[in-house]
């Protein structure tokens, strides 16, 4: 077995290799007849681990060479379901308003991920016998960049997809219908708005992503210093760099 020293994708490649083989199997070799790529299962997936044909004209997988597409396709899987993410937001934040969760008789959006303790002003909030479920699970709230609590206890947040969240308050001049404040006396009434950074950048992800309600996603490259520039962001602003993603 070939590794590649990270140890959770390594589990995930190797553990349906053997199904996948016995399904179906076929080895591509590549113009020049150096390299040669391996494809699986009845959907001919394309193993990630190529194969090199050495010095000596016999061919061994390359290892090395995996760990850079290991890399690129995680970082590609976690971008693609962190914009289908995004897409279920905008839709749970409209189905979130239709409901008067907090009795007050105003129908507002969630003003973050997690609601405030004996709340729900945000999209998820604990389980409670007799009490509606939450629009979205707790992997969401692990996810909240500003953190969550767990029996009283502030935690760091969780990635999910390889991403950490922000539910934004307001937009800047550059969003459509220009400047504003989404909130009305304490309340999302409005619009809302969603930020997604990846927690490893290069790594988890590259791009961030950031969409308002009319569902429209934008992304940038925001580098090395990912996490310090997605801290400063506290409004939609689909301005430079920022471009649609769809």
């Amino acid at each position: 077995m070939i590794l590649t020293g990270d140890d959770a994708q390594d589990r995930e490649t190797w553990t349906d290799f053997p199904d996948g083989w016995r399904e179906m199997n076929r080895i591509a070799v590549e113009t020049g007849g150096e390299a040669a790529t391996l494809f699986i299962g009845r959907e001919q997936w394309p193993f990630p681990i190529r194969l090199q044909r050495g010095a000596d004209g016999l061919w061994a997988f390359d290892a090395d060479g995996a760990r850079e597409e290991i890399r690129l396709r995680r970082i590609g899987r976690n971008e693609l379901d962190v914009l289908e993410l995004m897409r279920a937001y905008v839709r749970v934040q409209a189905d979130y308003r239709r409901s008067d969760w907090d009795g007050d008789g105003v129908m507002a959006f969630a003003a973050s991920i997690l609601s405030a303790p004996g709340a729900r002003d945000g999209l998820y909030w604990p389980p409670e016998p007799g009490a509606p479920q939450s629009p979205v699970g707790d992997f969401m709230a692990r996810a909240a960049a500003d953190g969550y609590s767990v029996g009283g206890a502030d935690e760091s947040p969780d990635p999910y997809f390889g991403y950490y969240y922000r539910v934004l308050h307001c937009q800047s001049d550059a969003a459509p219908g220009g400047a504003m404040e989404y909130r009305e006396n304490d309340r999302m009434m409005a619009g809302h708005a969603l930020l997604a950074f990846p927690a490893d950048y290069g790594e988890s992800g590259v791009m961030s992503f950031m969409v308002g309600e009319n569902g429209v996603i934008f992304e940038a490259d925001l580098g090395e210093d990912t996490l310090d520039a997605a801290a400063a962001i506290t409004l939609f602003d689909p301005a430079a760099p920022w471009v649609p993603a769809d």
